[in-house]
C-alpha cells in the first residue's frame, strides 16, 4: 500500500501527486488539512510534507530524481513480494 502525507496548499504534493498519476500508481492521501489526517500523521511521525510511504519505507521531501528512484525501487521490491505468493 502505498500513502502519500500532503495538503491542498502544498505545491511539491501535487506534483507528486500527477507523477503517481502518471505512472498509474494508486495511493491512499492523508490530507494534514483535516483534523483526522493532521492526527494520523502525527502518529505516523511525519515531519514535513509530501511524505511518501511504502510498506515501512519514507521518503520525505520532493526532488522529482529521488521521488522516481525511491518509486522504482520500492515498485520493484513489491513485485517480487507478490510474485513470491
Amino acid at each position: 500500500m502505498i500513502t502519500i502525507f500532503s495538503s491542498n496548499h502544498c505545491g511539491p504534493c501535487h506534483a507528486l501527486k500527477e507523477i503517481l498519476k502518471e505512472r498509474g500508481i494508486k495511493f491512499n492521501e492523508i490530507s494534514i488539512d483535516t483534523k483526522e489526517g493532521y492526527n494520523k500523521a502525527i502518529k505516523e511521525g511525519i515531519t514535513a510534507l509530501p511524505t511518501i510511504k511504502i510498506g515501512n519505507k519514507k521518503l520525505i521531501g520532493f526532488n522529482k530524481e529521488m521521488v522516481e528512484k525511491f518509486l522504482d525501487d520500492e515498485m520493484q521490491k513489491l513485485r517480487g513480494q507478490s510474485e513470491k505468493n
